[in-house]
């Protein structure tokens, strides 16, 4: 049976894992922040999005910038393209991927 040996941290290495940790969740929320703030402002209208002091969640969301991308845009269809040459690249990848497989098991 395998031993293992646990040692307690000295006050020094936990501090400085508190801090390592600290530091890990300051980055986090600097990284997502951006992400958040993109995602919020999607459902404000555009006079929200222009108030000062700016507002992480909005009072009134909406969802009418994506009726709007839907309905005015060409996004659906450059949606459905990428769609087509995604699964047509993979299909591709795919068949001769096995190709290669059946010839090599043949020789």
């Amino acid at each position: 049976m395998l031993e293992q040996s646990f040692t307690r941290k000295t006050p020094k290495e936990r501090a400085l894992q508190v801090l390592l940790y600290i530091c890990l969740l300051a980055g986090a929320v600097i990284i997502l922040l951006p992400f958040y703030w993109m995602l919020s402002s999607s459902f404000k209208t555009s006079a929200d999005i222009w108030i000062y002091p700016p507002e992480l969640i909005p009072k009134s969301p909406t969802l009418m910038n994506y009726v709007n991308l839907v309905k005015n845009s060409l996004f659906p269809r450059h949606f459905l393209n990428s769609i087509i040459v995604t699964l047509g690249y993979t299909g591709l990848s795919l068949f001769f991927y096995f190709a290669r497989r059946v010839c090599i098991c043949k020789v």
